[in-house]
């Protein structure tokens, strides 16, 4: 299978997170939030102060009841990182 993906991100609190990053700008209370989530239109909004961001592709994942899950790496990304911690030579390094 191969996967395509133009960089989508799912997130479980939207209206939290944009809440957060468009604080201080009373153009983007609570209610505007919820209406422009709620049109389901994409909306690019300058924040003033942009966040630092950390994206986080785990393939392999402890659950809440302490068993490990596995899932399929869509983007061959695990091969690399067992290179890399391996210490086989890797051109790409």
């Amino acid at each position: 299978m191969v996967a395509v993906s133009h960089g989508c991100v799912r997130l479980e609190k939207p209206q939290d997170l944009a809440a957060l990053l468009l604080s201080g700008d009373a153009a983007w209370n609570g209610e505007a939030i919820k209406a422009t989530i709620d049109a389901a239109d994409t909306k690019r909004v300058q924040v003033s102060k942009p966040p630092l961001l950390l994206i986080f592709y785990w393939t392999a994942f402890a659950g809440a009841d302490g068993a490990m899950n596995f899932r399929n790496d869509s983007y061959d990304w695990d091969h690399e990182l067992l290179q890399r911690i391996g210490g086989e030579k890797n051109s790409n390094a």
